[in-house]
């Protein structure tokens, strides 16, 4: 299930950035100096991600950049989802 989960974050960050994030590692930063997405794009991200998994995040999901990497959405999602997501 991991795999699928992070194929749908990588797809929905390419289409809100329109950077393809597929071959970066999965701690890879998502802004900055890494995959370059802005404020907007990690706006989007986040409202696909809500969109498509009927999840709501707390602001601690976003503390020290938690929701910044392939991984770390993954953990977010895992935690509001209440289950953990692994590989199958």
């Amino acid at each position: 299930m991991k795999d699928e989960v992070r194929k749908i974050i990588i797809d929905i960050i390419k289409n809100g950035s329109g950077r393809d994030v597929a071959d970066m590692g999965d701690d890879a930063p998502l802004t900055g100096s890494g995959i370059g997405a802005t404020a907007e794009d990690m706006i989007y991200i986040l409202m696909k991600i809500m969109e498509t998994y009927h999840v709501r995040f707390e602001c601690e999901d976003f503390e020290d950049y938690r929701f910044n990497t392939v991984n770390g959405i993954v953990s977010a999602l895992q935690k509001r989802c209440g289950q953990t997501i692994t590989d199958h």
